[in-house]
């Protein structure tokens, strides 16, 4: 089923439950419903195309090289080196996240 968000707003009790009411509809009955949830994601989509630049060099560097779409954990990156390239908001997750177990990490701006 597909819905539609018309609305969402704390629950009446948010301020000790943290609960938040959706009014939606549904598109192809279109009945309203009000229904409460304890969380809430807002996906929109925003880093699902990913952008791999291209650097001289990248061929032959020696190391590994991915996209922050493709980061799953940190595991792989202990006590090793890290430059991030971009200072977006996926970076800086990325970044905080390696910054407890990898020896350095570096970020380097760049304009494309």
């Amino acid at each position: 089923m597909i819905f539609q968000v018309l609305c969402a707003s704390p629950s009446a009790d948010f301020a000790t439950s943290g609960k938040w009411d959706f009014r939606i509809r549904n598109r192809k009955t279109k009945e309203e419903t009000v229904e409460t949830f304890d969380a809430v994601l807002v996906c929109t989509g925003h880093h699902a195309a990913k952008h791999m630049p291209k650097f001289e060099g990248d061929d032959i560097f020696k190391g590994q090289i991915i996209h922050t779409h493709d980061f799953r954990d940190g595991s792989a990156y202990r006590d090793k080196r890290v430059v991030i390239i971009g200072v977006g908001n996926s970076g800086g997750d990325v970044a905080v996240e390696l910054s407890r177990i990898s020896s350095e990490v570096r970020f380097l701006r760049v304009l494309f």
